[in-house]
């Protein structure tokens, strides 16, 4: 065999280190080895699974309050609507906005597909000596209305003045970036369309009857690998030249899959080559310009190396839950501001819902249940803990959680009463119950009928709770389920059933643990009951349904989804799940 130069072999190498420092880097990293799974009852975190925690950038100086600025596809507005409830500054919004004419506000609008779009947008707005966008770019798309490629194609059109109003809005904008503290630039399509009469490239796609009425005009190019190294060395230099000298600029790869593509070749291929590109090519420019003020966010690497079940949006699969995202960009923000409490609330939260998604209340209640967030006022996160704590029977830290919520929601205080009124009665908390109660009865003394209700709800739960037995009861039955010992359930319920039947998670424990015994029918009578008689307790009305799928009951099935619509509207991810599942049992019937 020939040998190569060395030069030739040099050249072949995007790094090379003594074998010495490789050994000494080797022996200083202690991340150096791939997550394997955690030995049971070892104090490591688990990095890789159910959830992936690969590690994200740190700095020193950020700010706090810090001002952020978010480009992208539908990643940047997921990480926008999570930082709107932390104590971020967001400069990356603007209500001036329009879809069309007379439209109101459509904040996908911003959405930037691919890097060299991105790289106008900051051009435009930052150095318009250098490039400015002209009004002879819009296309007439009808006879008097016009369309912007750069921005949402058809999807935003008016007149001429309407667009050109709305680019000044767009690119004062991109402007803001010269104020952001942290910008974060998300890369998704290679597969870029290209304006050969103004020799620019497109955010958005010509539809196929403009590119047949201007023949020549559009093209489609797909990046290479040294071109988005080109492009990210043009928007780099760019923002550092025109942005705060500490501002963090935060390359990242965006999770979601890319949805098409123009070429021959299957689209599943394509959107992992899209990525690994692009994962390339900011990798090695980071390690190029060796700026300590830049670094990369590992989304993509959480999303395929995670359980998959917690990814994706159900019949969507492309887009990241709401759950996955608020984990996402609280780890991120969090990791750059540890001390900033509402970076790990949305993490927390997310964390939390992504793990429910797989069925993991006990983690999911151990995230919220961080010491850390002891202080926390976010109303989502105390009721999120709250619920949890009264499935898991962690009464006493249900009811710190309750009085936690009467104490910070904005909500209206005969609506909140109510409802913790409502919510003590499900875990047999009497005294804290009739302490609402009363406590409604002071300051609505004109709100009768439901001060009636109330205490009547209350008085046929105290005639058959004994707090202290049913506390027995709960622990003697987690116990039970610990042990897998499911007939015993069965039993221990049997022997108090006045109580069982008045108590929506006893009742649902009971079909629960029918089910675990496959007998169908008898758990299906339970989760009815827990149904008709206890309106807002949406597990049974979920177990019910994907029982009543298992077994084809189908009709059934297709009732208990569209009463969970009526009753849990805001539930739409459990309910999606269930009509994925009852699509996919009934075409294979």
């Amino acid at each position: 065999m020939t040998r190569q130069s060395a030069s030739n072999r040099n050249n072949q190498a995007s790094l090379i280190i003594d074998g010495a420092d490789a050994w000494s880097n080797s022996v200083k990293n202690p991340l150096r080895n791939y997550p394997g799974r955690v030995a049971e009852g070892s104090d490591a975190t688990d990095r890789l699974f159910p959830l992936a925690s690969p590690t994200y950038p740190t700095f020193d100086d950020i700010p706090d309050n810090p001002k952020v600025y978010v480009t992208g596809t539908c990643i940047a507005r997921t990480i926008e609507n999570t930082l709107l409830k932390t104590n971020a500054v967001l400069l990356s919004r603007d209500d001036g906005l329009k879809r069309k004419e007379g439209s109101g506000n459509l904040y996908g609008v911003l959405t930037k597909y691919n890097l060299p779009a991105m790289v106008n947008e900051f051009i435009w707005a930052l150095s318009p000596d250098q490039m400015a966008h002209t009004p002879d770019q819009f296309i007439e798309h009808r006879p008097g209305e016009f369309v912007d490629l750069q921005l949402g194609g058809t999807e935003v059109r008016g007149s001429v003045e309407m667009l050109t109003a709305h680019r000044t809005l767009f690119n004062n904008l991109y402007a803001k970036s010269r104020d952001a503290d942290v910008i974060i630039i998300p890369l998704a399509a290679i597969e870029v369309w290209y304006d050969t009469q103004f020799d620019v490239y497109l955010n958005y796609r010509p539809s196929r009857k403009m590119c047949i009425a201007n023949s020549g005009r559009f093209e489609l190019r797909v990046l290479n690998y040294q071109g988005v190294m080109e492009h990210l060395q043009t928007l780099h230099t760019l923002l550092r030249k025109t942005c705060k000298p500490t501002a963090k600029i935060l390359y990242a790869i965006t999770p979601a899959a890319t949805p098409m593509t123009y070429l021959d070749a299957d689209a599943m291929h394509q959107s992992v080559y899209t990525k690994s590109l692009q994962h390339a090519a900011i990798q090695d420019f980071l390690a190029t310009i060796n700026d300590p003020q830049a670094g990369y966010v590992p989304f993509y690497e959480a999303n395929i190396l995670q359980d998959q079940r917690v990814n994706f949006i159900p019949l969507d699969y492309r887009h990241m839950t709401k759950a996955i995202g608020m984990r996402y960009v609280g780890q991120m923000m969090k990791t750059l501001k540890p001390n900033d409490i509402t970076f790990l609330e949305v993490y927390s939260i997310g964390t939390a819902n992504a793990l429910l998604q797989i069925d993991e209340k006990d983690k999911a209640f151990d995230v919220l249940n961080n010491p850390k967030l002891d202080g926390s006022q976010n109303i989502d996160l105390l009721e999120l803990k709250s619920s949890l704590a009264s499935k898991l029977s962690q009464t006493d830290i249900a009811l710190e959680c309750y009085r936690k919520i009467l104490q910070f929601s904005p909500d209206d205080p005969a609506e909140l009463l109510s409802k913790l009124a409502h919510s003590g009665l499900k875990i047999g908390a009497l005294e804290f119950v009739r302490e609402m109660i009363d406590s409604f009865a002071r300051q609505f003394p004109d709100e009768t009928d439901h001060l009636e209700l109330l205490n009547s709800l209350y008085s046929k739960r105290a005639k058959d709770v004994d707090p202290a037995g049913r506390k027995m009861i709960t622990q003697r039955m987690h116990a039970l389920w610990t042990e897998q010992k499911y007939d015993e359930v069965i039993q221990l319920l049997d022997q108090h059933k006045t109580l069982t039947s008045q108590n929506a998670n006893l009742c649902f424990q009971k079909g629960l643990a029918y089910s675990k015994l496959h007998q169908s029918e008898a758990a299906l009578e339970n989760f009815d009951h827990a149904i008709t008689h206890f309106p807002d307790h949406h597990l049974s009305l979920e177990r019910a349904t994907l029982l009543a799928i298992q077994l084809g009951m189908f009709d059934r099935a297709n009732d208990y989804i569209n009463l969970h619509e009526a009753r849990f509207l805001s539930r739409i991810e459990p309910r999606e799940r269930m009509a994925a599942q009852y699509e996919k049992k009934r075409n294979s019937a």
